[in-house]
């Protein structure tokens, strides 16, 4: 989908940000699902440390970006983003997303701007389901029909956002994005730990195999937030793939 083209993203304002001045192409974190940009405290200062341009975003509805419109959903948020780099003024930039952010780099990665993209732990590849997960969805259907209260519906976390941002969150994750990864033009890196539940394994050789030309690295023991878990591997991994 052309962003530029879409009538749903017209009138997106740029997100909270902050941007520190260093040399060589500017590298955008985005966070996953329910961090803001202290997700990244730790990455961000070491590649302040050693000088790179670095910019960390609150995506709508995080650290200090307000909510979005009910009616958002991922192509939105990528568009923020993509505003918010036009009004920095990027030609190039690097991407590094987790999680919900990963998803935001697929939308984005046709961009031909982007050098390139990490991907670490991305949500975005359609999930396998079992009989459990059609279970819970039929009981759910079954007591709105008996108008029974479906209130402890959805996981905890779900259940702790408002009312807007479940809404957003429901059609987010049933925007599946398998359809973009063959339009993906930048060099993409996907990094991932053995041990996600979450985003699990099979997910990170779907989209290696979909994204010409990428590569996979798999952290051993690690989970979800690999990128911390390993932070050292994963700092290395950045300044070997990011090296200009």
């Amino acid at each position: 989908m052309d962003l530029d083209s879409n009538n749903s993203t017209k009138n997106i304002s740029a997100p909270h940000y902050r941007i520190t001045q260093g040399v060589g192409v500017p590298i955008v974190l985005l966070h996953g699902w329910g961090g803001s940009m202290m997700s990244w405290a730790s990455l961000e200062q070491r590649l302040i440390d050693v000088g790179h341009t670095v910019v960390v975003v609150d995506f709508a509805g995080f650290g200090m970006t307000p909510e979005p419109p009910i009616n958002w959903g991922i192509y939105e948020y990528a568009q923020s983003i993509k505003v918010l780099l036009d009004e920095l003024g990027c030609d190039k930039y690097n991407l590094i997303g987790h999680s919900f952010g990963g998803r935001v780099c697929l939308i984005l990665g046709n961009d031909k701007r982007i050098n390139n993209i990490i991907l670490s732990n991305a949500a975005g590849i359609k999930p396998r389901r079992g009989i459990k997960y059609y279970a819970k969805i039929w009981s759910y259907k079954f007591k709105k029909k008996l108008e029974i209260s479906t209130s402890k519906a959805g996981s905890a976390d779900y259940r702790a956002l408002s009312t807007t941002m479940q809404a957003v969150f429901v059609k987010i994750v049933n925007q599946h994005l398998q359809s973009h990864l063959n339009s993906i033009k930048a060099n993409t890196l996907i990094v991932w730990g053995d041990k996600d539940k979450t985003t699990p394994l099979y997910m990170a050789k779907k989209l290696n195999k979909g994204i010409k030309g990428s590569g996979l690295i798999v952290l051993k023991n690690a989970g979800h937030y690999s990128y911390m878990e390993h932070g050292d591997k994963f700092f290395a991994i950045v300044e070997s793939f990011f090296g200009d």
